[in-house]
């Protein structure tokens, strides 16, 4: 995929993330949920998002990637400021949104970071 790979800090608002209002992302995920057609993913855009390679990943880095992504102002209901504001908030609910996104790459890579 040759589309550019946004560091884990380059949001605006929790919904201006690319995992929100890419049409891409947006389908990964939702094969990612639905556990079908996952094969078709691109697994190095995902790795490449969290700061890994794909090819040399390790079960440890990818905790450690994937801590980093969730405890993010922006990518953590509980760290996101939209949140401790107002949790029926549409910023917080993308908070929400990105975590899931986030759980499901982790849960995507682990099969791939031995």
């Amino acid at each position: 995929d040759s589309a550019v790979v946004p560091s884990l800090g380059s949001t605006r608002g929790a919904c201006d993330n690319v995992l929100l209002t890419d049409s891409q992302r947006k389908s990964d995920f939702e094969k990612m949920s639905r556990l079908k057609g996952v094969k078709k993913i691109d697994k190095g855009w995902w790795a490449a998002w969290l700061g890994l390679s794909l090819k040399d990943c390790t079960r440890k880095e990818l905790k450690q990637a994937y801590q980093k992504a969730i405890l993010q102002e922006n990518h953590s209901p509980e760290k996101c400021s939209a949140c401790r504001m107002d949790k029926k908030s549409s910023e917080c609910f993308c908070c929400h949104e990105i975590a899931a996104r986030i759980n499901a790459a982790y849960d995507l890579l682990k099969s791939s970071c031995p």
